[in-house]
């Protein structure tokens, strides 16, 4: 997933041909982390369909201020240089599928569960992935 600021985003959201997954961050925000890595894994089942980013909210504020993003994460679905949908707070795995389903239709890429092997996030197949609170401790210590 790559971050981008205000001087990147018309040309990576805007003139994009495919949809973008835009999640909306401040560094300080603790919800942020495991949505990020959510998005970040399941990246690799929706490659070359959906471009992923990522935006510091308080590095590009005139953009935050444009799209009313208030909380953090806040996820904008783009598509066509109109935003699509919208989710706010912690978001799991699943709920970030079904955001990019409900746009792209359900023809995901399976990715092959040696992927994950050592992840300390992945409890199970490419449909299961869950974070436990031990493993958001333990990716908070690892990021930080």
């Amino acid at each position: 997933m790559v971050e981008i600021t205000g001087r990147d985003f018309n040309k990576e959201v805007m003139e994009s041909r495919l949809p973008v997954f835009v999640c909306f961050i401040t560094g300080w925000c603790h919800s942020c982390f495991p949505t990020c890595l959510f998005a970040k894994e399941i990246a690799r089942e929706y490659e070359g369909r959906v471009k992923f980013l990522k935006m510091d909210k308080e590095v590009s504020p005139d953009i935050a201020e444009r799209y009313d993003i208030i909380a953090v994460p806040t996820i904008l679905l783009f598509n066509n240089s109109k935003e699509l949908k919208r989710l706010l707070g912690l978001q799991d795995g699943r709920a970030l599928r079904k955001l990019l389903d409900s746009v792209i239709g359900d023809e995901r890429v399976k990715v092959d569960k040696g992927n994950y092997a050592g992840s300390p996030y992945y409890e199970g197949g490419y449909e299961e992935m869950k974070m436990t609170p031990s493993s958001y401790r333990k990716g908070i210590k690892e990021s930080g």
